[in-house]
């Protein structure tokens, strides 16, 4: 899988604010294209912590039951193989954004 990051938002604080966005684990937001179909993926977030980074997918918030709000990716790969060949991929597509 050849996966290119178009556009990286790298999220930190800056004379003392904080962008509303980073919380926790999130590091930043990134798009990337899937080259080998042509697929863009908008709206990805980078995350963080105890020396482990992964890729969170576009999400939509909805509301169970209870009244309880929780987020649904609007995308997944069909299988375990793939969604791991896609982090390595795009981790790696951030990494070399990062260095131009």
């Amino acid at each position: 899988m050849i996966v290119t990051c178009k556009r990286f938002n790298q999220l930190h604080g800056f004379g003392g604010f904080q962008c509303r966005y980073q919380k926790n684990t999130l590091q930043g937001f990134a798009e990337f294209l899937i080259e080998d179909i042509g697929l863009l993926i908008r709206d990805c977030t980078l995350h963080e912590s105890h020396d482990k980074r992964w890729i969170g997918y576009p999400a939509k918030p909805w509301t169970n039951t209870s009244g309880e709000e929780s987020w649904m990716n609007i995308i997944r790969f069909p299988t375990e193989t793939d969604n791991a060949e896609f982090q390595e991929a795009a981790l790696n597509a951030i990494d070399k954004y990062n260095e131009v």
